[in-house]
Parts: C-alpha cells; structure tokens; sequence
C-alpha cells in the first residue's frame, strides 16, 4: 500500500536506495543508465547507491559523471539478488533495490507495508530466456526490504532440517530445479517469496514507475528491445504502457505450461 499523505521523512521505511548497474558492452549503456534520469522523481531525498557490476570502461566513465548518487565498486557482486543479500546481512534501516532499467513518474518513499518484502508481482509462466517454468516472485526490478533485522530473524526461523550441512538453504539466490525431467526456475528472490511470503504492488503503486525489463542485455536479445530501450532512455515518458505488454507476454507464457 501507499500512505495517503507524506508521512515525514521519520516515518518512511525506505531509508536508502541501492542501484545495481550490470554493463558489458556500450550497446547496453541505455539500459544501464536510464534509471538515473528519474529517480529523483521516485525517491527525491533518500541516499542512493549506485554498484557497479559490469566490465565496459566507456559506461563506467559516463556513470562516474553521474551527479544523483555515490559510486561504489563491488567486483566481486554480479547479480542483484547478492546485493540483496549482503544489504539484509548489513543494513540496518529499510531500503530499497532498484534496477538499472527502471522509469519513475512519481514520488515513491512514501511507500509502506506491514510485509517482509513488497514488489511487483510476477506470476508463474514459461521463460523463454531460462527456458524453464519459472516460478512466481516479487520482482527484484523494485524491490522493498522495510526491516533486515526482522526479515533475517524470519529467515533464520523459516527451515530447520536435522542436517543443515546436507542441506543447503538460500532465500536469495537463483535456482534451477529438475522434477520428470523438466526444468523449474526459481528466479532472484521466488524462494523467498515462498518461504516468508510478501507485499504484491497496488495499481496506485505500480502506476508510479515502469520496468522496462532485459536493459542490461536488451542488445543480445533476438527481437528488437534495444532499440525500445534506447528510445525510452532520449525520452522517458515512453515507457508509459510497457506494463501491459508484459502482462500479455505472462498471460500468454502461463498458457504454455498448462
């Protein structure tokens, strides 16, 4: 849910706000800088974060010019879903991630839920990308933690097997499973979505930002988003309506592991 009123800076859970930017080639430099335009509209006074994860030089210079946000260089982190991990192991105070792909048309601090997690919801459908039926989540594009210190204590509580050793147990990170010899895809987070349960966005909060989805590799994709990206990067006004056609593309990718 969203606060009817702006509840004061003492009040908002989301304390900070954490940019991981993947980048491999300056064919992905729109998607890898497009959140930066507006997140000042999303989030107008909370610290941000951008970390970088990604190897091309010439993005990285550009980023470093980047006056919305401190800079930081973890190589060792490359995948969001480590990030999240590390930032409930060490933050004290809500936060939360954001994708480098992502456009915000209004103010979203003042966001608040009585969840572990809250984010956009993704239903289960096929993934032509990892190829596998692929799990419901909250997607981490925009991703809420309003409490590490309560959500580790869940974790911590949520699975006891009698020999933790023999049986590995992250939340956090991606997992492909086998059952009749078909794959299923637990993507960043789902297991945790599972485990602890979660806050879905309402359609006010939704109509807040857009997730333009593939910007840190939108270039190696068969069909034609990067050019989308990179238009919506020079204005960003046109990712308005994206939502519904990844809604069609679930609605149709759900269909395909009936």
């Amino acid at each position: 849910m969203v606060a009817s009123s702006y509840p004061g800076r003492e009040t908002d859970m989301i304390k900070s706000v954490h940019i991981p930017v993947f980048c491999d080639s300056k064919e992905a430099r729109g998607g890898a800088l497009l959140t930066l335009k507006t997140i000042r509209v999303g989030f107008p006074t909370v610290p941000i974060t951008v970390h970088w994860m990604g190897d091309d030089v010439e993005v990285l210079e550009e980023l470093k010019n980047q006056d919305v946000a401190a800079l930081k260089f973890w190589s060792g982190l490359k995948r969001n879903d480590q990030l999240i991990k590390l930032l409930v192991g060490t933050e004290k105070n809500g936060f939360a991630v954001v994708d480098s792909d992502v456009v915000f048309f209004k103010n979203c601090e003042n966001f608040q839920t009585n969840e572990l997690i809250a984010g956009e919801f993704i239903p289960t459908f096929h993934c032509p990308i990892a190829n596998a039926m692929t799990h419901s989540r909250l997607h981490t594009a925009f991703f809420v933690v309003p409490d590490p210190a309560k959500l580790r204590e869940v974790i911590s509580k949520v699975y006891h097997p009698a020999f933790p050793k023999f049986c590995p147990f992250d939340p956090f990170s991606p997992v492909t499973l086998f059952l009749d010899r078909k794959p299923l895809f637990y993507d960043s987070c789902s297991v945790l979505y599972h485990a602890v349960g979660g806050e879905s966005f309402n359609e006010d909060m939704l109509n807040r930002f857009e997730h333009v989805y593939s910007g840190s590799y939108a270039h190696k994709l068969p069909w034609p988003h990067a050019k989308f990206i990179n238009e919506v990067y020079t204005d960003p006004c046109k990712a308005r309506g994206f939502r519904m056609v990844m809604d069609n593309f679930f609605t149709e990718r759900k269909a395909a592991i009936s």
